[in-house]
């Protein structure tokens, strides 16, 4: 009882793009709607969805410990997921893939619809959190289409250039073309920020966080290059997901090439790769 009243004080409020939304943030581009506007439209649905069902259900689950109303089974299976710290059925069905705790969960949720709300209030950020997207493929998608827009070239024919960024140059000011994302964790290895190359990770530290990256669409074929190792990004550290539509596994989100220290087939033997979020 005492945990879900407290996770409805803390819950946010819905992201009202009516009465919320700054002046431009919705601009078109090339005389249609901008790519990224219509990612926030999207974004701001799917999140108003999920907080709803949350604070639905604490609000219910509360009415039936009282006696208020009956308590049915979903409401129970509620009731002993965040007795047991995990987070309830209903929420991660509605909700991105998470292997945090339902504490960690919770305080996530706001991040990201805080992180939602000022990008709705006040405009693009310099820097995206590309963890705290609901449906991070659909973000970089849009990121591609603008860009195809922008300068008429056709979709199908883009990729991501990766490059990393300081923190300080990432939040300074946008670039002109593409977008500085962060919320980044490597598995396996570690950044050297003074070399600018993937390393060994440090003894027993199996995630480290890693700088933002400049995440640049070019018209250019893939090329062989020795001294990168194309890094896929992963949603959480399982890896795993359902195969979509296209053929790819859900969880996966893209691949970046960056340098490294070692070759990149000993990266490829250590299973390196980045994550947008860890456990806890």
């Amino acid at each position: 009882m005492q945990r879900a009243k407290e996770f409805q004080s803390r819950a946010p409020e819905l992201l009202n793009i009516a009465k919320e939304a700054a002046p431009g943030v919705f601009a078109e581009l090339a005389g249609t709607p901008h790519p990224l506007g219509v990612v926030l439209r999207q974004e701001c649905a799917r999140f108003n969805s999920l907080v709803s069902i949350v604070r639905r259900s604490l609000a219910d689950l509360q009415d039936a410990i009282q006696g208020l109303v009956v308590m049915s089974a979903e409401l129970e299976a509620t009731h002993a997921a965040l007795l047991a710290g995990r987070v309830p059925k209903q929420w991660d069905d509605a909700a991105y893939p998470s292997l945090k705790s339902v504490a960690s969960w919770f305080a996530d949720l706001c991040e990201r619809v805080a992180f939602m709300r000022r990008w709705l209030t006040t405009g693009a950020p310099a820097c995206f959190w590309l963890g705290g997207v609901f449906f991070t493929q659909g973000f970089l998608t849009g990121l591609l289409q603008a860009h195809a827009r922008r300068f008429a070239l056709p979709i199908d024919t883009l990729r991501f250039e990766t490059r990393v960024v300081t923190h300080e140059a990432a939040h300074a000011a946008a670039p002109d073309q593409g977008a500085h994302l962060s919320g980044f964790f490597l598995d396996g290895a570690r950044w050297d920020k003074v070399r600018g190359v993937l390393m060994d990770p440090e003894p027993g530290v199996l995630v480290s966080s890693m700088p933002p990256m400049h995440f640049l669409p070019v018209d250019a074929p893939l090329e062989a290059d020795d001294a990168r190792y194309e890094v896929p990004v992963y949603r959480t550290l399982t890896r795993a997901g359902t195969l979509s539509t296209t053929g790819i596994s859900s969880n996966f989100v893209v691949a970046g090439r960056l340098p490294c220290a070692a070759s990149p087939q000993t990266c490829i033997q250590r299973g390196v790769a980045i994550v947008l979020a860890t456990r806890d």
